[in-house]
């Protein structure tokens, strides 16, 4: 009669370990469905960002966005007439389609891997901060 209940109690282990396994693998499933799912949104918000930004740097390449900007508008005439506004424009509207290219790359290519995008980031921020300085310190966008 004790081995008996000695069988009994090993089923019911049994069933238990079961139970916790396929709770484990379900956990496993939710948790990797979840992963795939954060990072189908991320694609779509990378593909929208790069979009917008491809979209905004064209404006300013092609020398339209300068106008909309309250900065440009406040300025005095005087300070405009400085200024070559469309080589401004175009190197600006350069450096921001290369930033959209980026997302539009991330959002659309699996193999630009998080950490890879991250380095394409910061250099895009290097090579945007080196323009910046370019611009302030040359005297390229001087109107003659």
């Amino acid at each position: 009669m004790v081995s008996g209940n000695a069988d009994n109690l090993d089923f019911l282990c049994s069933d238990v370990a079961d139970a916790d396994d396929t709770a484990i693998k379900a956990k496993k499933y939710q948790k990797q469905f979840n992963k795939q799912k954060g990072m189908r949104t991320m694609n779509y918000t990378c593909i929208f960002f790069g979009c917008l930004f491809i979209a905004m740097g064209l404006i300013f390449a092609f020398g339209k966005g300068h106008i909309h900007l309250k900065a440009w508008k406040n300025m005095p005439q005087k300070e405009k007439d400085k200024i070559d506004i469309l080589p401004l424009c175009r190197n600006i509207g350069e450096v921001i389609m290369l930033n959209g290219i980026l997302f539009l790359t991330k959002g659309m290519w699996s193999g630009f891997r998080d950490h890879w995008f991250m380095c394409a980031m910061v250099a895009w921020f290097i090579v945007a901060g080196l323009d910046v300085w370019y611009i302030s310190k040359g005297h390229r966008y001087d109107h003659p």
